[in-house]
């Protein structure tokens, strides 16, 4: 496929419609396999499984049969070809699914299609911009049938349809546009100068590494028995579990919710609940791959909020479970002490990199630069956060909050990425919007005004990782450019038209198959009930009992700012100090709950290996878990067509 006149660093003509064209098929196959089958969201964990599994099947078939077919010129597909492809469908994914195209048809339309005379939102229409989308009455039976479903042989109202995409395209488009000049600025100080671990990455790389001249078939990741070992392992329990649901007589191993809290039902011990064992075979091989620290404070702190948890119901201070509710003050206000940690966190983020930032800013100002990667992300960031001011502005709200909103917006995002990239966190359901929740605490829905907090609760489907990390994954695709010589502004350039590309696509196969299939009411309850009623429901709460300052939640900001410093500064002043702040910013994020035990087990065994093997040890126990990662996500490519073959739905290999 690499063109012989392509350079070494550059993308080959016949590379770059590949990956287009993957990034098509991607965009079809996920409405379909997260709405239609109801199955694992593939567009959402990170790494995307179904940008990993469609570079499975290249790397373990595709690249086979063509060298198969034209021995002569076996190098057909290189890794630098299959790691572009890659990197674009790492872009596209999180648009054709969570981020974008899966939530905007409801999220413009709920009000509306919800409306009653009980609940009377008819009544605050007037606060939702009128170009957002459809609208009744002229478009009430283009929204009835999106919910409901066409009638046999009726056409699809497209017209309508347009507006949302519109109206939110440029701006989703213009946010990810912004999160790719920051990763061009900030993609040197982590890949190469901080050198982070990048565990997300890792099975990509040795799954398309290739040594020149290597003639056999498949490359040597196929080749490792260790591999296969540690891949035997998710696919004979998966297997297992996957023929039970088929054949109720076959036995099955449990590896998802066994609550340990259910023995918890007095006072204060009840405030623990719950305490759930889940297993994640990717879990366990990436906190494996990454340094001990983030993955070891990962699982201390979860402990540590139960523990704080339990001492808070002791007390008197809360009855139960933490509440992660916008207006909740219970104790231990974890949403807030997430807010100030994450805050805090990017704020420390940025001083590391302040050498780095400082000599990025002087060689864009530079008249002459051999590299304008720089002058180029700046002025990207710059317009694109002008023109997301111009959208916001455009929609009610206050100019000087659409600026902090947006600011805070990338900040969190920049966090949850750096999450990925040194802590190995695939799983980022989050309960609530940290911008809109410091926002709620300084303003309590009593002075910005409605039409701000309209745009405020209908935007974090959009810009906050509900069911998985938003953005590009733009430094994970600068991560692998830089590992296999790719030209970095080439990969940039290739990632914004699979944006564009997967936004149009993913939201068009979104609408034909939910009104081919009945409808969104009759497929998907959370997301085409839930996300189509919270909205609307949050705006009334905010604006309907305005509360003014919330000083509880500001403490507990300050609190949990003076927490992550602290923890921070004992790692810059003492080497022996291992615990990192990373895993006190994530005990505030509602899916540690699931995340934690296999977190546990993975950094424990890289413990035991180091402590008892050494580092060849090491090395060699590598292969077994990119095997567990790799089998984990073979089988979910395995039962999800199994899955679409016979119809079955629900059928969640990575369900929470």
């Amino acid at each position: 496929m690499a063109s012989e006149r392509a350079g070494p660093h550059e993308l080959a003509p016949g590379t770059v419609v590949l990956a287009l064209a993957c990034v098509v098929v991607l965009s079809v196959l996920t409405p379909y396999i997260e709405i239609i089958l109801s199955g694992t969201q593939i567009g959402s964990v990170a790494p995307p499984a179904g940008a990993l599994l469609v570079l499975f099947a290249l790397a373990g078939v595709l690249d086979p049969v063509l060298r198969l077919v034209r021995r002569k010129k076996p190098e057909l597909l290189r890794q630098r070809d299959l790691l572009a492809v890659y990197i674009a469908l790492l872009s596209a994914a999180a648009l054709s699914s969570c981020q974008f195209s899966g939530w905007l048809a409801t999220v413009t339309t709920g009000p509306y299609y919800y409306a009653n005379a009980a609940n009377h939102w008819e009544s605050y229409w007037r606060f939702i911009p009128s170009w957002w989308g459809p609208r009744p009455p002229a478009d009430a039976d283009a929204i009835r049938v999106f919910y409901e479903g066409a009638l046999p042989g009726a056409g699809i109202p497209w017209r309508p349809w347009l507006r949302p995409l519109f109206a939110f395209g440029p701006m989703v488009l213009t946010l990810y546009a912004a999160f790719l000049a920051l990763s061009a600025i900030l993609g040197r100080q982590w890949i190469d100068r901080e050198k982070l671990a990048f565990p997300l990455v890792q099975l990509p790389l040795e799954l398309t590494a290739r040594p020149e001249g290597d003639g056999r078939i498949w490359s040597g990741f196929f080749h490792s028995r260790a591999m296969w070992l540690g891949a035997a392992v998710p696919m004979a329990c998966h297997t297992l579990n996957g023929l039970n649901r088929y054949f109720p007589s076959v036995p099955t191993i449990p590896l998802r919710a066994v609550d340990l809290g259910r023995a918890l039902q007095n006072k204060p011990w009840v405030a623990a609940q719950p305490v759930r064992i889940d297993i994640y075979f990717c879990l366990i091989g990436f906190a494996f791959l990454c340094g001990r620290d983030a993955p070891v404070s990962i699982w201390v702190f979860y402990l540590v909020s139960k523990v704080e948890a339990v001492l808070g119901c002791a007390v008197g201070w809360n009855a139960g479970t933490p509440n992660w509710g916008l207006r909740s003050t219970d104790f231990p206000v974890v949403v807030a002490q997430q807010v100030g940690s994450t805050l805090t966190f990017f704020g420390l983020m940025t001083w590391t990199a302040r050498g780095h930032l400082r000599e990025a800013w002087r060689a864009a100002r530079a008249q002459v630069a051999s590299d304008t990667t720089y002058r180029m992300a700046f002025l990207t960031l710059g317009l694109a956060l002008l023109v997301l001011c111009l959208w916001s502005v455009g929609g009610g709200m206050q100019t000087w909050v659409a600026l902090v909103f947006w600011l805070l917006t990338l900040a969190f995002m920049l966090v949850v990425h750096r999450f990925m990239a040194e802590g190995g966190v695939n799983l980022l359901w989050d309960a609530q919007s940290g911008p809109n929740y410091l926002l709620y605490a300084l303003d309590g829905g009593r002075y910005l005004g409605p039409r701000a907090w309209m745009q405020l609760v209908s935007l974090p489907y959009f810009v906050w990782h509900f069911k998985g990390a938003v953005g590009p994954h733009s430094l994970e695709g600068l991560k692998l450019a830089s590992a296999s010589s790719l030209d970095r502004r080439q990969c940039l350039g290739l990632m914004a038209g699979s944006m564009v590309l997967a936004a149009v696509v993913g939201y068009s196969a979104t609408l034909w198959l939910v009104v081919r299939h009945g409808g969104g009411v009759a497929l998907d309850s959370y997301r085409f009930d839930h996300v189509g009623r919270r909205p609307m429901e949050e705006f009334l709460a905010v604006t309907g009992q305005p509360e003014g300052v919330r000083w509880q939640k500001l403490v507990a900001m300050a609190a949990a700012a003076g927490v992550t410093w602290g923890l921070s500064w004992m790692r810059w002043q003492f080497g022996w100090w291992r615990i990192h702040p990373i895993g006190y910013v994530l005990s505030g994020v509602f899916v540690i709950w699931y995340l934690w035990f296999s977190v546990l087990v993975g950094s424990a065994l890289n413990w035991l290996t180091y402590r008892y093997a050494g580092v060849q040890a090491y090395r060699r126990a590598r292969p077994f878990f990119l095997g567990l990662v790799f089998g984990d996500f073979l089988m979910l490519g395995v039962w999800t067509i199994v899955a679409a073959a016979t119809g079955m739905r629900g059928f969640q290999l990575f369900a929470t």
